[in-house]
């Protein structure tokens, strides 16, 4: 969901249902969010599913409800708000529920059309979903897709218009190289009748067969490479079926390989250090490179600037002409091992980054 003028955040729920919390900060209670808990009660929490142990700080848990059918037996992936409802993307399809009590969520709508790992926005009507792996159909079938070139495979980005909330209406989709492990809808405020849609793709890319004009030779060798670049589509409002890509943004030119920790040489006996001697010998040497894909962009058009959390780098992007965003700045830090999002702040001076170290 895009907000003119606060910048989009993207939420993420791990567990099979949905979980709703609200921040508890009275006055009386301002002083308490300086202080960690001690003893952390993370520690030593009970393992589980549906039934593990829980620990919660400055927060208040209000409702957790479990998916039903084909959804409580996958993962979700993220969460999109519109009015009283939130979507709740899932690698089965989509739910939607209507929040207005948050306490006693209920759902309203849901469609079974899998993909990995669905990520979701909304805009106005429209229901972005995307879609990665390998299985996912056009038709929206669960019998996946077995062969390695098939013109039944969608990867890219899926639409829906929820004119009417309780029959969702798969109106269009947008095929891509390396399918959209996640999305970010961009507004511009100098054309009201489009959005546009910024594909981050981080699989490999599929056959020309599949696809035609998908390249995973580097951009040295093939300027049209599906690597190193963001896709960018332009969606048409009044007619989603026609949303098609319109560029190829390569904001990841010229950026050095991230520079990464040196890690303590390994401790082996003379026999197992021969072997590995042997073994590195007969390896071809690695090459490495900058980026070539992000993992999640943060968009604030009120301010025209992205960040995308991009492999090694957090970057920052000049959205400012939303058909082609350009990189204006890249941090590193050999802190982090991946960089998985960003958010802004309200006066858009400062951008946070966040790890996926663990696990996301």
């Amino acid at each position: 969901m895009i907000a003119d003028m606060f910048p989009t955040r993207r939420w993420a729920v791990a567990a099979a249902g949905l979980a709703l919390a609200l921040g508890a900060l009275p006055a009386t209670a301002q002083q308490r969010i300086r202080t960690t808990p001690s003893p952390d009660p993370r520690v030593g929490l009970s393992d589980g599913k549906f039934d593990a142990g829980e620990a919660i700080w400055n927060l208040r848990m209000l409702s957790t409800t479990p998916a039903p059918g084909p959804f409580g037996l996958n993962t979700n992936s993220d969460l999109a708000f519109s009015g009283k409802h939130v979507y709740q993307g899932n690698y089965n399809g989509f739910m939607v529920w209507n929040i207005a009590n948050p306490a006693k969520p209920h759902l309203t709508t849901w469609s079974h059309c899998p993909a990995s790992q669905s990520d979701v926005s909304v805009f106005g009507n429209l229901l972005f979903v995307s879609a990665e792996g390998l299985t996912g159909r056009l038709d929206c079938g669960s019998q996946g897709v077995p062969e390695p070139v098939s013109a039944d495979r969608v990867r890219g980005i899926r639409i829906f218009d929820m004119s009417d909330i309780m029959t969702p209406k798969y109106v269009g989709n947008v095929q891509t190289c390396r399918g959209s492990h996640t999305h970010t809808v961009v507004t511009d405020k100098n054309d009201p009748d489009h959005v546009y849609v910024y594909i981050s793709g981080s699989a490999g890319v599929r056959s020309p067969e599949e696809l035609p004009g998908c390249s995973s030779l580097a951009p040295s060798e093939d300027p049209n490479s599906a690597l190193f670049r963001i896709e960018v589509i332009k969606v048409p409002l009044n007619d989603p079926s026609k949303a098609a890509i319109v560029g190829g943004a390569r904001i990841f030119n010229d950026l050095a390989p991230a520079p990464q920790r040196s890690q303590p040489a390994p401790q082996l006996t003379p026999a197992q250090d021969s072997v590995r001697r042997a073994a590195q010998a007969n390896r071809p040497a690695r090459v490495r490179t900058g980026p070539n894909q992000c993992h999640d962009i943060t968009v604030y058009p009120a301010v025209g600037l992205a960040g995308g959390a991009c492999g090694g780098y957090g970057l920052l992007l000049d959205i400012s002409d939303p058909a082609n965003p350009r990189r204006i700045d890249a941090v590193a830090d050999t802190n982090f091992s991946f960089w998985h999002s960003a958010t802004f702040s309200n006066d858009g001076k400062a951008v946070l980054f966040t790890d996926e170290w663990g696990g996301g």
